[in-house]
């Protein structure tokens, strides 16, 4: 196991402001195995506990080192509503110093769902942890569900975004669903815009967060502490 980080770059000054932290897992041949597959599976072995445990002290020593970095760490969607999980990683940040952490919650949710996880997200920011929303897909959430939830960070996934020039009923759609989300409160992130014809039509929001291989690739630990100097 080893643990990657995705920059996030800031639109207008195209700089990198903040990373996510995620999971890496190989076999015992060293090839690379599927994330989601991987943590089901040390889930059923009671073992998700220790990659997760692995993954946050990963993040805290960075953390430790370079207090200014900024780092989300992503949840998997097994462990979403573990307090069990929330206290462990309260507990860990409590001991190392670490005073600011947001917690991303993986995978698509709809609305009943995140409802059923709301203790979850009021635990989570009653022990400080800021939150984020991955893969938010096309919006669906009503505005009053959004202020409930309260996310720090909403992300859009790819597939709203993807081939926005050429499809201006998708941009506008996507410009309505910009706008309610920085409304309630939340910095938007546009993860996977893969075409640079894309980029143009969002030149008015300078402030929201970019994700992807076309602004800068995945790194390795090493190469994020050479980048960081930390």
């Amino acid at each position: 196991m080893s643990v990657e980080f995705r920059p996030v770059i800031q639109f207008s000054g195209k700089k990198i402001f903040r990373y996510e932290a995620m999971a890496k897992f190989f076999n015992a041949e060293g090839i690379q195995t599927p994330t989601q597959q991987t943590l089901y599976e040390l889930a059923q072995r009671g073992l998700i506990n220790d990659a997760i445990a692995f993954l946050f002290d990963t993040v805290c020593d960075l953390l430790i080192r370079k207090a200014s970095l900024a780092i989300d760490l992503n949840l998997s969607q097994l462990l979403v509503n573990s307090f069990d999980q929330l206290d462990m990683l309260y507990k860990k940040c409590q001991q190392s110093g670490v005073q600011q952490c947001r917690i991303e919650l993986s995978g698509q949710f709809n609305q009943d769902q995140l409802i059923s996880n709301l203790p979850f997200l009021k635990q989570a920011k009653h022990y400080g942890f800021m939150t984020a929303l991955d893969d938010a897909g096309n919006g669906h959430f009503p505005d009053e569900s959004l202020q409930l939830f309260r996310f720090d960070t909403i992300k859009l996934a790819h597939a709203s975004l993807e081939c926005m020039a050429m499809d201006t009923v998708k941009f506008y759609r996507l410009q309505k669903v910009i706008k309610r989300f920085i409304a309630s409160g939340a910095s938007v992130i546009c993860a996977g815009v893969k075409k640079s014809s894309d980029l143009p039509l969002l030149n008015k929001y300078h402030h929201i967060g970019m994700q992807g291989y076309l602004f800068h690739r995945t790194l390795s630990f090493s190469q994020l502490q050479l980048l960081e100097d930390v």
